[in-house]
């Protein structure tokens, strides 16, 4: 068996420990050797399951000491999808994207243009990262400032949404879609908030 086949086995077996309830938030996890020793595997292997795990949010502490189960995240409802973040700003990425289907049809260009995309990583109090922010622009898109609309989705995680946000690849993402308006009624940007569905409730008015 490949180290990726093993290390996947691995995780996805204890990933399922935790949730059952087996491992009590707040208990001691097993250590790196006991990982290995149970699973047969090597230790690489098992530290890196480990960092996983603690991406995830599933475990925490130090990278040097063993690690206890984490408690699970408190869940919250989200009821207003156009204000401004009242707590702390992690990692932002400033790219150019493609906009495909829906993203291009909301912003009034092409499916295939170039537009500018906006990632945010937005903290919980406690600095862990509670949701993604992600805008779409097009430079000859005119300023928002008039009206929007919101609509939800869901669909999974990303390998790149999954490392920020801490959750498992193909976890499901609760998606709030705002499509933002000019004051003349031309669309402006579309805003989407990817919330990860263990965390997050809508209920939008």
């Amino acid at each position: 068996m490949s180290a990726e086949a093993s290390y996947q086995r691995v995780a996805d077996a204890l990933r399922r420990r935790i949730r059952s309830g087996e491992f009590a938030p707040g208990q001691r996890f097993l250590s790196r050797h006991q990982i290995a020793s149970e699973y047969g595997v090597g230790l690489g292997i098992a530290q890196h399951v480990l960092g996983v795990l603690r991406a995830e949010q599933l475990v925490e502490g130090a990278q040097r000491h063993r690690p206890t189960v984490a408690h699970p995240p408190a869940v919250r409802v989200l009821t207003d999808a156009v204000s401004s973040w009242p707590h702390g700003i992690g990692e932002r990425q400033l790219t150019r994207a493609t906009a495909k289907d829906d993203i291009a049809a909301h912003l009034g260009v092409p499916d295939g243009t170039r537009v500018q995309r906006e990632r945010v990583e937005r903290l919980d109090p406690d600095g862990r990262t509670s949701h993604l922010f992600v805008r779409y622009t097009h430079r000859l898109r005119p300023a928002v400032g008039g009206e929007q609309y919101a609509e939800t989705s869901a669909r999974t995680a990303a390998p790149g949404e999954a490392g920020m946000l801490g959750v498992a690849i193909g976890a499901v993402l609760l998606v709030v879609r705002v499509v933002r308006f000019s004051r003349d009624g031309r669309p402006a940007a579309v805003d989407e908030l990817l919330l990860p569905a263990d965390r997050w409730r809508v209920r939008l008015g």
